[in-house]
């Protein structure tokens, strides 16, 4: 187990380093290999500020209303930048980064996505919206999902995409539109400017 420590310019570097896709695509294994021969997969964890630990954990298993994504490219965002230098506030360590990303639909429960109506499939390119909501609270009774009391931001309040495969709910998946993965990753902090260029002309 090896933590990495390093400073803010060389952020992209140390996720390289480590094998982490921001760029690669990961080595091209079957998933359902991959899910039974192995059940771990690589975990990019920021400790502390300005300090990087790669581990290996379990795979998620599918679970009622979520689904399962093998991540493509991860994009980088301000606050991941400010949560490794130490300067994020209200955050905690350790915690996986990474909320801007695309991937490939593995498996799903319940996937009707949040901003399309049609079903997803498996295999397709797919991002998603990082903010959780419970559906039980006031707000969320009241159809305001974006005022819950207990809102979780991916990879700010619960860990995030820095890691080969992430189990979420499947109301937040939205569909990749053809786009490839490294426009979806970027395009993904604007759900609205991912929809506009997913539309046919």
């Amino acid at each position: 187990m090896e933590i990495i420590r390093t400073t803010g310019e060389r952020f992209a570097s140390v996720l390289l380093e480590g094998g982490f896709p921001l760029i690669l695509n990961y080595n091209d294994l079957e998933s359902t290999t991959f899910f039974v021969e192995t059940c771990q997969m690589k975990v990019l964890t920021c400790t502390s500020p300005g300090s990087f630990e790669y581990t290996e954990q379990a795979m998620p298993v599918l679970s009622k209303s979520h689904a399962i994504i093998k991540i493509k490219r991860i994009g980088i965002c301000g606050t991941d930048l400010h949560a490794f230098e130490g300067t994020q506030p209200y955050f905690n360590y350790p915690r996986v980064l990474g909320h801007e990303l695309a991937g490939e639909l593995i498996d799903a429960d319940g996937a009707t996505g949040a901003t399309f109506a049609d079903d997803f499939k498996k295999g397709e390119v797919v991002t998603l919206i990082p903010y959780f909501n419970c559906g039980s609270c006031i707000a969320c009774r009241s159809d305001k999902p974006n005022c819950c009391v207990n809102l979780e931001v991916f990879g700010v309040h619960i860990d995030g995409g820095m890691k080969e495969y992430i189990s979420v709910p499947a109301y937040s998946l939205v569909h990749g539109g053809g786009l490839p993965a490294e426009t979806l990753a970027w395009q993904s902090r604007w759900p609205s400017v991912h929809m506009v260029s997913g539309a046919p002309m």
